[in-house]
């Protein structure tokens, strides 16, 4: 609210000169009482009093400009409370035209939220004993951009089928326990989401399996973006 209020003394008390008579006799029109806008305007009268005695004598300018500091803060107190009521009946009655009355600028539309990065340098490992495969992935995103989640999704085989959402995540890996049996090889993609925003050119993993030189399962990572897991 008080970034409508200029920080420097000068602009600001050519503000508060402007705008209190602006808002005397138009208080029920922007939401504020007489007694409110009275106030702002008999404070401005002693800021500017105050002001001048600070300028007038340098003997006595350490203890005016101590004066004239307090009732300027005071003054700003009033404003921003003002200012803010303004604000808040021009939200409540949807009137875009109690702005323009008060003669103060209106909220800057909020900008877009900023679409989170995409997860890179994918890998894969797989769990013997259990058959299970882990995914993991990095993930750097702008600052500024928090509460990432990330969905995991599967194709089985290498056809043309669809990817099949397994789950979603806000650590960067995702255990995956239900691999079918028999299948040669399956491939991931990982979507990074913020709110309902999702991240560009999401990276996909493919892992082939095949049998070692003991008869032990293996799994093969073959992508660009993924380096083999030990």
């Amino acid at each position: 609210m008080s970034s409508v209020l200029p920080p420097n003394r000068g602009a600001f008390m050519a503000f508060a000169a402007a705008h209190g008579p602006v808002w005397s006799g138009v208080e029920s029109q922007i939401g504020l009482t007489t007694a409110e806008v009275t106030a702002i305007k008999d404070k401005i009268v002693l800021a500017e009093d105050a002001i001048k005695a600070s300028d007038s004598s340098k003997a006595l300018a350490k203890a005016n400009t101590f004066a004239a500091n307090t009732e300027v803060s005071e003054l700003r107190t009033l404003m921003a409370a003002a200012v803010k009521k303004i604000k808040g009946f021009a939200q409540q009655t949807g009137n875009a035209s109690v702005f323009s009355i008060a003669q103060i600028d209106p909220p800057l539309p909020p900008t877009p939220s900023q679409a989170p990065s995409a997860p890179y340098e994918l890998t894969a490992v797989l769990i013997p004993s259990t058959g299970a495969l882990t995914v993991k992935w990095k993930s750097s995103q702008p600052k500024g951009v928090s509460g990432v989640v990330f969905v995991v999704k599967r194709k089985v085989g290498s056809g043309a089928g669809g990817y099949t959402q397994l789950g979603f995540t806000g650590e960067r890996s995702f255990n995956d326990t239900n691999i079918p049996a028999g299948v040669t090889g399956v491939t991931y993609l990982i979507e990074a989401y913020r709110g309902n925003q999702v991240c560009a050119n999401p990276p996909t993993l493919n892992v082939q399996f095949g049998t070692g030189s003991n008869g032990e399962t293996v799994a093969i990572v073959s992508t660009a973006s993924a380096k083999m897991a030990a």
